[in-house]
């Protein structure tokens, strides 16, 4: 939560000025909880439980972009595939010059992991004994898989993928992001493979890439 300040402080200070709006997209409740309170009317919560909660898959590609800070914590590892279309959704909330601060588990050096392949229809299931994920793959085959992690119980969230450093870099890059910097790091579990990042990435005035597709 510290990392998550100090990186909001620091763009803050650029004009003391100059009051700039906040937009948490975070599953942590922690986190919203914390910045509502800290930051009062410039802070809007899109988060878990919140309105207007807000879907990074299915951003308006014409949404307004007028949010000088995204917030996005410990919300990309549970996004469905392709993580592409919430990563661009992320991009189109932040106004031009304006930035994304980002925290989420991830690894350092091991390769980016993708637990689950793009499926439609795609939910958790619970059974005596067994929770499993399922849903249609590309081909319409029913697929099932039960390795989940699932955080904070059954009725949780799913985690769809590990993230490295450089794939969350270069996810940011290809959705329009000007640039992807790790600002800090700390332990998040006694497992040294996983850590929690907090990146801040900026947006070039103007630069939109309409092309690109939002998945339904």
């Amino acid at each position: 939560m510290l990392t998550i300040l100090g990186a909001i402080a620091s763009v803050s200070l650029g004009d003391p000025g100059v009051e700039l709006s906040v937009l948490g997209v975070t599953g942590n409740s922690r986190v919203g909880d914390t910045l509502t309170r800290m930051l009062s009317s410039r802070y809007v919560n899109s988060g878990v439980g919140a309105e207007p909660a807000i879907d990074l898959r299915t951003v308006p590609l014409l949404h307004g972009s007028t949010f000088d800070i995204v917030v996005c914590s410990e919300q990309l590892q549970h996004e469905p595939a392709p993580v592409s279309a919430a990563l661009e959704g992320l991009w189109r909330l932040v106004a031009p010059g304006g930035v994304a601060v980002i925290s989420l588990p991830h690894r350092i050096d091991e390769p980016h992991e993708e637990h689950f392949p793009e499926l439609t229809e795609a939910r958790v299931e619970v059974s005596p004994g067994v929770v499993e994920y399922v849903g249609l793959n590309e081909s319409g085959v029913a697929v099932r898989f039960s390795d989940l992690v699932i955080y904070g119980g059954l009725t949780g969230f799913l985690e769809h993928r590990m993230f490295n450093v450089s794939s969350l870099r270069e996810g940011l890059l290809n959705a329009g992001f000007e640039s992807a910097d790790p600002l800090m790091r700390t332990a998040l579990t006694e497992n040294t493979e996983r850590s929690a990042p907090v990146s801040m990435v900026t947006v070039a005035p103007g630069v939109r890439f309409f092309d690109h597709q939002i998945a339904e």
